[in-house]
């Protein structure tokens, strides 16, 4: 069909309807192109038609921008929701990493009271040593002489005092 059969045939579908309404383009003579919004009443008198046209190309193209700002939003939206389940995972996993260096801690602090108390058992061992060579008349076979160092530290009133191990069963 041609475009003047076209025309004539949306015309009489017009007149048969008795009201239109809808959206179109318009292509002004400068070529730059419209988009109105239209509302047509056949017979509005008798032999006269109206036609309402409102131009809507603004409003179309702020509905596109928002509609990109929206895909925008909610592809972000989307990497957000990613990102926090990776936070999530990740503050898990350091969670667990932090309770399995809890446990080593307290194995370490264990092993570490064992060892010293270790030491200060030698330490006291040495000394009856020592103690029992002075008896003999021979000289100390130990050097402790760190015991009775000024620094509190590692005096040995320190070592007695604050260095006592803990006795774990």
């Amino acid at each position: 069909a041609s475009l003047r059969d076209e025309i004539e045939a949306r015309w009489r579908q017009f007149g048969a309807e008795g009201e239109q309404r809808g959206e179109y383009t318009l292509r002004r003579k400068d070529g730059d192109e419209r988009t109105v919004e239209y509302r047509a009443v056949a017979h509005f008198l008798p032999g006269r038609h109206l036609s309402i046209l409102r131009d809507i190309t603004e409003r179309k193209r702020a509905e596109v921008v928002l509609q990109q700002q929206a895909e925008q939003l909610q592809t972000q939206a989307k990497e957000l929701r990613i990102q926090a389940g990776e936070l999530q995972a990740q503050t898990e996993e350091l969670h667990a990493q932090t309770e399995e260096l809890h446990v080593q801690n307290q194995e370490l602090d264990r092993f570490n009271r064992a060892m010293i108390g270790r030491e200060l058992d030698m330490i006291r061992l040495k000394q009856q040593v020592n103690d029992l060579s002075a008896q003999l008349g021979q000289a100390a076979p130990y050097a402790l002489d760190f015991l009775n160092s000024p620094d509190p530290a590692i005096a040995g009133d320190a070592i007695t005092l604050t260095m006592e191990p803990d006795h774990d069963p």
